[in-house]
């Protein structure tokens, strides 16, 4: 590890390394058995838990950006003598994904981390599949009962042993309604994977941006039966549309002291009273941190800035990616090459287009179509070897700049749905609301206040916006 614990900060580790030590001996991860010994996908798949999680299994681990908390989850891992296969390490989005990958290779840990959508969840299609196949095999063990049945035999083979006549029948019953359910429910996209899925070692799930979890995230997390570390930020926005699925309020550790190297930084600084609610006034904080007037920025439309655009709205950020584009000189009404385009939403085909990332527009587009539902594009992906991808996405994403209005397209609407439930959600990446920038970091960030809009919650996002920052920030008021 490049840091050393601090004091406070190994009082933290002391105590999350026994709440694991409790945690590890009453929630194990046990890999289903064989196939020809049990029903495994029926015995074995998860159920959301309800009301909640076992207090027992979950332990959340708080502080304030520049408290530590990469640097305790480093040294209780080694504490715990955990080996690098045993640990999954999950974030809520594709890019605080990549992140949190960064930090623990920093830590000296070179696994990869993914997102809790990848890790427990599959596509609907393929678990309509699968319960298919289960149905299959039951339909086959009854048959095999029936002409045994006929020869004066009551056989039954190993898969079903367990199971007699009529309780098969019920299985099969239900089986049947879980398909007929799977495949008509088209809002449903993804399920709750089996726990044959998740890596057979696997004793601890480590979830960052653990703010960012809603409770039915949560709850399906919890139903793999294994001990789970919640590392998150109270600072931050909770959860849109949902409540907390780990209390972030009433943690079980909370880091209160800010490194000293941190506390020296402009930015963390600013996020200290952007949290507690401080008047910032216009000026400069030390080389690398500035509030300025709106007239006098002169970041946002720098044709040569690398700086990513924060707001609060949809409107705004329609008005000032309309600026920027005006700024470029762009008169298509459709992307154009080298546009940045943002990833709305996880791929379902490509694991690589994840939700969050900027992709680079490789040609231009031309204006957008007057009734279309559906749009082609060819992008470029700089986060993974700059591979490249000819995608479909909905006209309708770019289509609500133009009207500067949320759900506003000109396609017809069942076709626009079709086209959202189908393809790829790539919108403009020019400026983003700090609720999707959560998460995510950039070494150079432009935060255009708009917190008063959130009223019980504009401390919360004002810090949140600061925090996407590493290196250098401009906040516009």
């Amino acid at each position: 590890m490049s840091i050393t614990p601090t004091n406070h900060q190994w009082e933290a580790i002391q105590q999350t390394a026994e709440w694991y030590s409790d945690a590890a001996k009453s929630f194990q991860f046990s890999p289903p058995p064989a196939e020809d010994d049990h029903v495994a996908w029926q015995t074995y798949t998860p159920q959301r838990l309800t009301p909640g999680i076992d207090p027992g299994q979950a332990f959340v681990f708080a502080g304030y950006a520049g408290s530590g908390k990469s640097t305790c989850v480093a040294a209780l891992i080694e504490e715990l003598g955990l080996k690098q296969d045993e640990v999954m390490y999950m974030a809520p989005t594709g890019k605080a994904a990549k992140v949190l990958t960064g930090k623990l290779r920093d830590s000296g840990w070179y696994v990869p981390a993914t997102t809790i959508h990848k890790a427990i969840y599959m596509p609907q299609t393929q678990k309509s599949q699968e319960i298919k196949d289960n149905l299959d095999r039951a339909d086959q063990e009854w048959e095999y009962r029936i002409l045994e049945a006929a020869k004066g035999n009551e056989g039954a083979r190993v898969m079903f042993a367990n199971l007699n006549n009529h309780d098969l029948q019920v299985l099969m019953n239900r089986l049947e309604n879980e398909l007929s359910d799977a495949m008509s429910d088209e809002g449903l996209s993804f399920t709750l994977k089996d726990r044959k899925h998740l890596p057979e070692r696997t004793k601890l799930i480590v979830v960052d941006e653990a703010s960012m979890v809603g409770t039915f995230i949560a709850d399906d997390l919890a139903a793999f039966n294994i001990p789970i570390l919640a590392i998150g930020d109270p600072g931050q926005l909770p959860p849109i549309d949902s409540d907390h699925g780990f209390d972030m309020d009433t943690p079980d550790v909370f880091l209160t002291e800010i490194h000293r190297q941190a506390a020296e930084n402009p930015i963390i600084q600013l996020a200290t009273m952007a949290r507690q609610g401080e008047y910032i006034k216009p000026g400069k904080y030390g080389d690398n941190a500035r509030v300025i007037r709106r007239r006098d920025d002169d970041v946002t439309l720098d044709m040569d800035s690398e700086a990513m655009v924060l707001c609060g709205t949809h409107k705004k950020r329609f008005a000032i990616t309309g600026e920027i584009r005006k700024a470029l000189g762009i008169t298509s009404t459709g992307p154009v090459k080298d546009e940045p385009i943002l990833v709305q939403r996880n791929s379902r085909e490509y694991p690589s287009l994840v939700n969050g990332s900027i992709l680079t527009c490789m040609e231009d587009v031309g204006d957008l179509e007057n009734g279309a539902a559906s749009m082609e594009m060819r992008v470029q992906n700089p986060d993974h070897d700059n591979i490249e991808y000819t995608l479909k996405c909905p006209q309708a994403l770019f289509e609500e700049h133009h009207f500067k209005k949320r759900g506003a397209y000109s396609g017809n609407t069942k076709a626009v749905y079709h086209a959202k439930a189908t393809q790829e959600h790539l919108d403009w990446g020019h400026v983003l609301t700090v609720h999707k920038s959560q998460g995510s970091e950039w070494d150079e960030v432009v935060v255009h206040d708009e917190s008063g809009v959130f009223r019980s919650d504009s401390n919360r996002w004002l810090y949140t916006g600061i925090t996407r920052a590493k290196e250098k920030l401009t906040i516009v008021v």
